[in-house]
């Protein structure tokens, strides 16, 4: 049976979409990886060089070259705004929605009621922002992983 892998590093992008400067210009330049083996040019990463890693940036900025053997691909995600749990679903087949947008201030009351109803110990803590503390394990609040205003 073949295989396959899916290797998604958080925060290591290899480069920005083509739209970048139309739909997130102040991503314009981002290149994670490129920034730090430009930094780094005798840094070694032989697991990631044989999976294609220079094939997916597109230039070999250090010691590290293309792999021969690698098959790779790039994604070209398509939802909207920088929400990295987002992307990772897109990544692996996800249709993406567009994303709700509403400070989580805005409905905080109507959450924290309904799961009080519901049973859950819940504790408001902050001061300017807000989220709820829940059980004394999860906290719910505005989604700090996207832009801002998306719940």
């Amino acid at each position: 049976m073949a295989r396959f892998v899916v290797l998604v590093i958080d925060s290591f992008g290899v480069g920005a979409m083509k739209d970048v400067t139309l739909v997130r210009p102040q991503d314009a330049g981002a290149n994670t990886c490129g920034h730090i083996l430009s930094q780094l040019p005798h840094l070694q990463l032989p697991a990631l060089e044989k999976l294609g890693l220079i094939n997916a940036l597109g230039y070999a900025p250090g010691d590290m070259q293309p792999s021969d053997s690698a098959t790779w691909g790039v994604a070209e995600l398509q939802h909207e705004g920088g929400d990295t749990f987002m992307g990772h679903q897109e990544i692996l087949g996800t249709r993406p929605l567009p994303p709700l947008r509403m400070p989580f201030r805005d409905v905080i009351g109507r959450v924290e009621q309904a799961l009080v109803s519901a049973g859950w110990q819940v504790e408001r803590r902050g001061d300017d922002l807000q989220f709820l503390w829940v059980n004394q394990a999860v906290a719910i609040g505005d989604n700090l992983e996207a832009d801002l205003g998306q719940v």
